[in-house]
C-alpha cells in the first residue's frame, strides 16, 4: 500500500513565486482567479493551474489575502534535529533560532523571513507550544516558511542542552538583572538564540538552562520591541559579527 503525501495550502504571489522557482516539484495545484493568470512565474506551471472564484479561494484558506493565489502544496520533508545537527557540524559558524510559544502565525511568518534574510541554519520549536505553518504564516513569510529549514521538537528545555553539548552558546532574549546589552556582546561563531513569546517570554526552565541573557538597549520613548522585530534585532547583530 502506497503511503500517502501529506500536502497544505500556500497562498500569496510572492510565497507561489518562491516555491515556484526553488521547490517546484512540491506544487500539486495551483487555483487562481482570472487576474492573477497573467503573472509570469506561472508560465512553467500552467498545467497546473485551475481558475477558480475569489471567494473559493478564501473558503480554501479561510482568509481573503491570498492576492488570488492558492497552492496545494506537499509537506517539505521532515528534518530531525541530532541528524541535522550533525549534518552541519562541520560549518565553521552556525545560527540557529529556537521559538517558545509563538502562537501568532503574522509573528511566526515575519521571524521566518528574517530567518531566511540573516542565514540561520534552522528554526526550532515545540511541537506543543507554537504555531503551524499556515496559509497566513506562508504569505507573511514571502515564502520564506517553504526555504528556511524548520524542526519541531518534543521538548524545547532538552533541545537546549543537547546543542550545548554539540557546542554552541544558547542566548536568550530576555531582560533581567544578569543580562547583557546585545550591542556590547561578544558573539562565539556558533548561537542559538531563544526568543519567546510577548505575553508569556520565555519558559523558566529554558531560561535556566540557556548560557546568556541579552536584552535589546531602548533610546526611544517606546520601550519595547515585539517579538517577530526583536528577533530582527538579534539576527542581524549576529551576521553583521559573523558575516
Amino acid at each position: 500500500m502506497t503511503k500517502k503525501t501529506s500536502s497544505r495550502f500556500i497562498m500569496g504571489v510572492h510565497c507561489l513565486e518562491e516555491v515556484i522557482s526553488h521547490s517546484p516539484e512540491r506544487i500539486v495545484a495551483i487555483y487562481a482567479i482570472e487576474s492573477a493568470l497573467k503573472r509570469n512565474f506561472l508560465t512553467s506551471v500552467k498545467h497546473l493551474v485551475k481558475l477558480v472564484r475569489k471567494d473559493e479561494l478564501t473558503k480554501m484558506v479561510q482568509s481573503d489575502s491570498h492576492q488570488g493565489l492558492v497552492a496545494k502544496v506537499k509537506e517539505k520533508k521532515a528534518i530531525f534535529l541530532k541528524e541535522f545537527i550533525e549534518s552541519i557540524q562541520d560549518r565553521p559558524t552556525s545560527c540557529l533560532l529556537l521559538l517558545d510559544n509563538i502562537n501568532d502565525p503574522q509573528n511566526l511568518g515575519t521571524i521566518l523571513r528574517s530567518a531566511d534574510c540573516f542565514k540561520v541554519d534552522a528554526v526550532i520549536w515545540s511541537k506543543n507550544r507554537g504555531a503551524d505553518i499556515t496559509p497566513i504564516v506562508t504569505k507573511t513569510s514571502s515564502g520564506a516558511s517553504e526555504l528556511v529549514n524548520t524542526i519541531k521538537v518534543s521538548n524545547l528545555a532538552e533541545t537546549v542542552v543537547y546543542l550545548k553539548k554539540q557546542g554552541y552558546e544558547t542566548i536568550a532574549a530576555h531582560a533581567d538583572k544578569e543580562a547583557d546589552s546585545l550591542f556590547r556582546y561578544q558573539f562565539g561563531p556558533k548561537v542559538a538564540f531563544i526568543m519567546g513569546s510577548e505575553g508569556k517570554g520565555i519558559q523558566p526552565l529554558v531560561l535556566k538552562r540557556t548560557d546568556q541573557s541579552l536584552y535589546i538597549p531602548m533610546y526611544g520613548q517606546v520601550d519595547s520591541l515585539n517579538v517577530s522585530q526583536a528577533t530582527a534585532v538579534f539576527l542581524s547583530h549576529f551576521a553583521k559579527a559573523i558575516y
